[in-house]
C-alpha cells in the first residue's frame, strides 16, 4: 500500500519512484518484525558470526601465505646471490662457506662451462693474458735490476 509519505519521497527522488519507497518501507517492517523475534536474532547472529569468521580466516590466510611465500622467495634469492658472489669474487672464505664444501665443485664447474662456456673461456683467457703481461714486466724488471 502506497502512503502519502511514499508519494512525497517519490517526488523528491523521481529516479526511484513512489513504489521504491513503499517497497522499502514494507521490507523494513518485515526485517523489524523478524529481528524482534529472539530466535531469529540468535539465528542471524550465528550466521553473521560464521560469515565474519570465515571472511577473516580467508583474508588473514591469504595475507600470511603471501607474506611467507615472499619471505621464502627473498631468502632463496639472497642465498643464491651469496653463493654466486662467493664463487665469482674469489674470496676463498666465502666460497668455502657457501659453495665449495656444500656442493660438487666439479659438477658446478661443468654446468657453468656447459651453459656459458665460451664467455667463461674468453674471460679466463683475458685474465691469463693480463697475468702473463704482468709477469713479463716483473721478469724484465728483475733482469734489469739483476744485471745493472
Amino acid at each position: 500500500m502506497i502512503t502519502a509519505d511514499d508519494m512525497a519521497k517519490g517526488k523528491e527522488y523521481p529516479s526511484c519512484g513512489t513504489a521504491y519507497f513503499a517497497a522499502q518501507r514494507h521490507a523494513d517492517k518485515i526485517v523489524e518484525d523478524l529481528l524482534g523475534n529472539e530466535l531469529m536474532q540468535a539465528v542471524v547472529k550465528a550466521a553473521a558470526d560464521k560469515v565474519s569468521d570465515a571472511a577473516f580466516d580467508a583474508v588473514s590466510s591469504a595475507i600470511w601465505d603471501g607474506a611467507l611465500e615472499r619471505n621464502m622467495q627473498t631468502m632463496a634469492y639472497q642465498m643464491v646471490d651469496s653463493v654466486v658472489a662467493a664463487i665469482l669474487s674469489g674470496n676463498e672464505m666465502y666460497a668455502r662457506q657457501y659453495a665449495l664444501d656444500k656442493y660438487d665443485q666439479q659438477g658446478v664447474r661443468k654446468a657453468v662451462a656447459e651453459m656459458i662456456g665460451d664467455e667463461v673461456a674468453k674471460m679466463r683467457i683475458a685474465e691469463l693474458e693480463a697475468e702473463v703481461e704482468r709477469l713479463q714486466k716483473d721478469n724484465q724488471w728483475l733482469r734489469e735490476v739483476r744485471y745493472d
